[in-house]
């Protein structure tokens, strides 16, 4: 059995990673109807109106509303409040201290091996994309091991569960 020691990131840094991967699979959904509409708005200037509506207005709110839905996930808890990991072959059990006294557990909350897709190591943590949903994911950061044989150490129990690892 591996344990990590308390560990969590920022919220901020949760919400810039969850901003990045959320754009960087949906672009296009908001870029082809402003493209389309300052395209037609060579042949008719109201449709250059249209498009500063679009791309001032409905933009913003669209991705205000998609980024607060998925900011609001239960799964969020476990990157962003200070917590333990204790990692075995089944499981990873996310234990969540008293403020107070370290030593008392309030919460604990378990992920299973299988409900992960593939962890994807980035310059400064590893996330963990979770299979229920796209945008569902848990960040570890590399502080949170003790040193790389530790991190090595969680990547192999990871593969040996089928876990892809990027």
């Amino acid at each position: 059995m591996l344990s990590l020691p308390v560990s969590c990131i920022s919220s901020s840094e949760y919400t810039r990673i969850l901003v990045g991967r959320y754009l960087a699979s949906v672009w296009w959904i908001y870029t082809i109807p402003g493209l389309a509409l300052v395209g037609i708005g060579f042949f008719d200037i109201r449709f250059l109106f249209l498009a500063a509506i679009y791309i001032f207005l409905v933009i913003p709110a669209s991705v205000a509303f998609s980024l607060i839905s998925y900011g609001l996930l239960p799964e969020n808890s476990l990157s962003i409040m200070p917590h333990r990991i204790d990692v075995d072959e089944e499981r990873l059990t996310f234990l969540f201290p008293d403020k107070d006294n370290p030593e008392i557990v309030v919460k604990t909350q378990q992920i299973l091996w299988g409900e992960i897709a593939k962890i994807n190591p980035t310059a400064k943590q590893l996330i963990l994309c979770l299979k229920k949903a796209r945008f569902r994911f848990i960040v570890i950061p590399y502080t949170a091991f003790s040193g790389p044989e530790q991190l090595k150490q969680f990547l192999d129990i990871a593969r040996r569960q089928s876990v892809v690892v990027e």
